[in-house]
């Protein structure tokens, strides 16, 4: 996974540090990854919410007060804390919170910083390279953390062990544009805090293991080779399947482990891949897929193959691609 760094930030006047968003004199800790300030100029929000606090006291005072006080008053408006932006990332948050009841409420919106970073952005969401978190935190006019909350980056529910990882925690949504591609995140819950750590809040932070801008290209580099070694890999097999066939030179017995609908490519439990052709053969091999069949293969020396299924019920003819 790639590692995090410290990016840049600010809040109230006089008292940031303009490398790291952390105030004057304390150095940012955020030893677990990228972390993320307030954008520059944006004053301190303690005393925005501080008047949450009161706001959310004095309903709560003449809810207990003699009978005839009746308060109209909702829950206080949500206060926007600014904006958090992460050049090494591409990242850009913005977060909104307010005391309500007994409980400190946040709004989070993640989006790229421009639509310079979208393609990268929309690249990870669609192929994250493993569990990615954001994690945000309020912080105190030292430089401390008050109290924060993970927040989890969409992923592959299917793979072992991530449906118990993402119990009970919150989950940022995708929101994706005309193309279907992702463009922004965002989540909503509780914060974590108590009502004095909420009071003593002076701007907000995040960190995240999100890959790097750098990153982010190794990535979409190493997966257009990929598809273009598929590709010739697709069409030399077309060729080969096009040739006469010969004796068998290889047989073996492997398992059905997946299927790519897309490229028509079966793929097993030991790495083989066999290009499937004919609308019925597809489908044959999507549901051996599905249901893990074992299956013996015989090529011959074009790679033409023929598989067949434990009991000899079922048979595909297909090309073998490795």
């Amino acid at each position: 996974m790639p590692g995090g760094e410290t990016g840049t930030g600010a809040h109230g006047p006089g008292r940031g540090n303009s490398m790291t968003g952390a105030p004057a004199g304390r150095a940012a800790e955020d030893p677990a990854g990228l972390s993320v300030g307030p954008e520059p100029g944006k004053p301190a929000i303690f005393p925005r919410l501080s008047a949450g606090l009161v706001m959310a006291a004095a309903a709560g005072i003449c809810l207990i007060a003699a009978s005839g006080c009746k308060s109209s008053a909702g829950p206080a408006p949500f206060q926007d804390l600014g904006a958090g932006v992460s050049n090494v990332t591409g990242l850009k948050g913005s977060l909104k919170a307010r005391w309500a009841g007994n409980a400190a409420q946040y709004q989070l919106e993640i989006e790229p910083i421009s639509p310079l970073e979208s393609a990268g952005f929309s690249y990870v969401m669609a192929n994250p390279p493993g569990p990615l978190v954001l994690h945000m935190k309020l912080m105190d006019a030292t430089g401390y953390a008050v109290c924060g909350k993970d927040v989890l980056f969409p992923f592959d529910r299917s793979r072992p062990g991530e449906a118990e990882r993402e119990r009970g925690q919150d989950l940022l949504q995708a929101t994706t544009g005309d193309d279907g591609k992702v463009v922004s995140l965002s989540a909503q819950g509780i914060l974590p805090c108590t009502a004095e750590q909420y009071r003593q809040a002076d701007y907000w932070d995040f960190s995240t293991n999100f890959p790097t801008l750098a990153e982010q290209d190794e990535l979409r580099r190493r997966a257009a080779a990929l598809k273009a070694r598929q590709e010739a890999q697709r069409r030399a097999a077309e060729d080969r399947q096009k040739a006469g066939s010969s004796a068998f030179y290889m047989e073996g017995d492997d398992q059905a482990a997946g299927y790519d609908a897309a490229r028509k490519v079966l793929e097993t439990q030991l790495s083989r891949s066999f290009l499937v052709a004919g609308q019925g053969q597809q489908t044959t091999a999507s549901l051996w897929a599905s249901d893990g069949i074992l299956f013996r293969y015989k090529c011959d020396q074009h790679s033409r193959c023929v598989l067949t299924s434990a009991g000899g019920r079922q048979s595909l003819s297909v090309t073998a691609l490795q």
